[in-house]
């Protein structure tokens, strides 16, 4: 059977990325007193899909200790996941930075334009993020129950 990838550091390394991208919504948020619906909605799923790494980083330290081998193939499945997800991150953390600017100052000012010109890319990220989400929790759900059964 294949090596599994998927690594605590690799997890970590989504988690990060994650966080990243929550203080960017919460700062879109913070500047647009009534902040559209599309931002509202991605808040909660970039919330919701943390939370759902973070099952992943306590499941990966539980089996630090086990066999490798009993848990390959929910490793290679995770993976896949784990890297779809990460360049969903990505590009969401790059159009959030295009949508705030900083000042001579050193203020943060919010650029509603880009709003407009990417809520579309946004949403649709967004949905990507969920199916990812929902596939994560799936595989997670499959494995601790085939765990349960050992």
């Amino acid at each position: 059977m294949a090596e599994p990838v998927l690594s605590l550091p690799v997890v970590l390394g989504l988690a990060n990325v994650a966080l990243r991208v929550s203080c960017l919504v919460w700062r879109v948020i913070e500047k647009w007193r009534d902040a559209p619906a599309g931002i509202l909605a991605l808040s909660e799923e970039v919330r919701r899909s943390r939370h759902v790494i973070d099952q992943v980083h306590a499941l990966l330290k539980e089996f630090e200790s086990d066999d490798e081998e009993s848990h390959a193939g929910f490793l290679e499945a995770l993976n896949g996941e784990v890297v779809l997800a990460t360049s969903i991150w990505e590009e969401l953390e790059r159009i959030l930075q295009s949508m705030t600017r900083r000042t001579p100052s050193g203020q943060v000012k919010l650029r509603r334009d880009r709003w407009v010109k990417c809520s579309r890319k946004i949403e649709s990220l967004r949905q990507l993020l969920r199916d990812v989400r929902f596939r994560t929790l799936e595989v997670v759900s499959i494995h601790t129950m085939w765990a349960k059964q050992i």
